[in-house]
């Protein structure tokens, strides 16, 4: 756990890990959002949206494409997110797996030359410790 000096913690948080998604077999170096959070009390109070801000300019300036999974669309459609609306899969070395239960809740946030990317084409991801979207 974090130190803070006295009467300081930490209130809203986002991260970003760099994957590599293939869209219609294309690899594209993305950035991945995990651990969004803001602290209960708190929510409510824009904390969320400014954070994601703040990671939404360094998906810009580091990646093509910024990607994430939720059950939260709402909240990052009106940040500018847009639903995945193609078929998802999984790879394990050369083995490609549907994962039709993460169809729903994948999310891209396209810009730059990736702007016009077509949300209904088939997407990978490699498979990895823990959830794979």
């Amino acid at each position: 756990m974090p130190s803070y000096p006295r009467g300081h913690c930490l209130l809203s948080h986002a991260a970003v890990v760099p994957r590599t998604h293939e869209i219609d077999g294309r690899p594209l170096r993305s950035g991945y959002v995990e651990g969004v959070a803001t602290a209960p009390d708190r929510r409510g109070e824009g904390l969320g949206s400014w954070t994601m801000s703040q990671l939404m300019d360094e998906l810009r300036s580091r990646f093509v494409l910024g990607a994430l999974s939720t059950d939260c669309q709402p909240f990052y459609e009106r940040l500018g997110w847009e639903r995945w609306q193609g078929p998802t899969f999984l790879r394990e070395g050369i083995t490609l797996g549907r994962t039709p239960e993460d169809d729903d809740g994948i999310m891209v946030l396209r810009f730059g030359s990736r702007r016009d990317l077509d949300l209904r084409a088939a997407r990978t991801c490699s498979a990895r410790t823990g959830d794979a979207w």
